[in-house]
């Protein structure tokens, strides 16, 4: 298994995990796009446009939030791994979330995750990605925040909670647009006075 290899654990669900595979300088992603669309590929895998993932602990919060649906029986996707692209989102609107979350016909850097995953899993998507893999490390230089603030429009309020991906986290977890108003109620034009309070708050949700 590859150095590059990252698994994600569960508190709450000891016997699940998340495996992360970071590639950059991909060639195939069409090849890749028109297997996912056809339901060829084996294993499924989530598969999404890296620069649009804030960091790691939003992933964490998003699976989570994905097997939490799988358990109470109450996801939105058709299977697990879009569950967590949509979950990754923060939207309401899943063939948005895909379409902007998910891989494009451009995408160069694209994180490829399973639950679950074997060694052999791992394996065949290191196979299948013509690209580059990489430390996941690397993806803070990956994140482009413009991309994520077009996408998630996100209010002063919000980024008043430390930054943005603190937003992305309170907006996964609080979906959508439901959090703002919350804040500009509760807080007023104060927010950033009780980033301790608010983050506290947002944590005891997880």
């Amino acid at each position: 298994m590859a150095e590059q290899y990252h698994a994600l654990k569960f508190e709450a669900f000891p016997d699940r995990n998340l495996s992360l595979s970071l590639f950059t300088n991909v060639k195939n992603v069409k090849d890749i796009r028109a297997k996912l669309i056809a339901g060829e590929l084996t294993p499924d895998f989530a598969f999404l446009h890296a620069p649009a993932i804030s960091d790691l602990f939003s992933i964490h919060v998003g699976a989570h939030k994905a097997l939490t649906g799988e358990t109470r029986g109450t996801m939105s996707a058709r299977s697990l791994h879009a569950e967590l692209i949509f979950c990754i989102s923060g939207s309401k609107h899943i063939g948005e979330s895909l379409k902007r979350y998910g891989i494009s016909d451009s995408s160069t850097e694209i994180l490829a995750a399973r639950f679950d995953a074997t060694a052999d899993d791992v394996k065949k998507v290191e196979e299948l990605v013509d690209g580059d893999l990489v430390a996941m490390e690397q993806l803070s230089s990956i994140t482009d925040e413009a991309l994520i603030q077009k996408y998630c429009k996100f209010s002063k309020e919000e980024l008043a909670l430390g930054g943005q991906a603190e937003a992305v986290v309170a907006r996964i977890i609080f979906v959508i647009r439901g959090f703002t108003p919350f804040l500009k109620k509760e807080y007023g034009s104060n927010a950033s006075e009780h980033q301790a309070e608010i983050t506290c708050m947002v944590e005891s949700k997880l």
